[in-house]
């Protein structure tokens, strides 16, 4: 019933005195079967080579990655400018010791809250309005309800900060 790889090798002889063909059929099954294995644990070792690889690679990579990571975080840590990071959905992801120092919360007390915690009112408002939009001077003004002399001073410290930049004549959140 089974399909059979063979080789037959024939020879010219005599038998009874006649000429014959002595034929020789081999059974090659075990040989191709051997080979086909032979080819498999190959195609595996080469597998299990690619993964040690692969694996080596994830290592350093975490461990790349964890190095640059102290790094940062020393960076931050130890940086006299005030760092702090919000999500685009404006919830507060970092607070570096100067940020500690300029707003007078602790780290615990900010992380995850809106960044216009830190701000009085006229800041906030003014943030709120360039959340959306880039606007001249007067336009904050206007929108805002404050003079030019209690904006003036609000936009200048924003600035400062980094929470907002102007761009030519106009202001937008940084």
């Amino acid at each position: 019933g089974n399909l059979k790889q063979v080789e037959i090798s024939c020879l010219s002889t005599i038998f009874n005195e006649q000429q014959a063909i002595q034929m020789v059929v081999y059974d090659l099954t075990p040989k191709y079967e051997a080979e086909r294995e032979k080819r498999k644990l190959k195609l595996l070792l080469e597998e299990k080579a690619l993964y040690q690889h692969e694996l080596e690679y994830r290592k350093s990579v975490q461990k790349q990655l964890v190095e640059t990571q102290k790094f940062m975080r020393s960076l931050i840590e130890n940086s006299i400018d005030i760092i702090c990071a919000n999500e685009v959905s404006d919830k507060i992801v970092e607070f570096n010791p100067a940020a500690e120092n300029a707003f007078g919360y602790k780290r615990r007390e900010v992380i995850g809250k809106p960044a216009s915690f830190l701000f009085g009112s006229e800041e906030k408002i003014v943030l709120d309005i360039l959340t959306e939009n880039i606007l001249h001077m007067d336009d904050i003004i206007k929108l805002s309800g404050f003079s030019a002399q209690e904006i003036l001073p609000v936009v200048t410290k924003l600035e400062l900060e980094g929470f907002i930049k102007k761009i030519n004549t106009k202001y937008t959140r940084a």
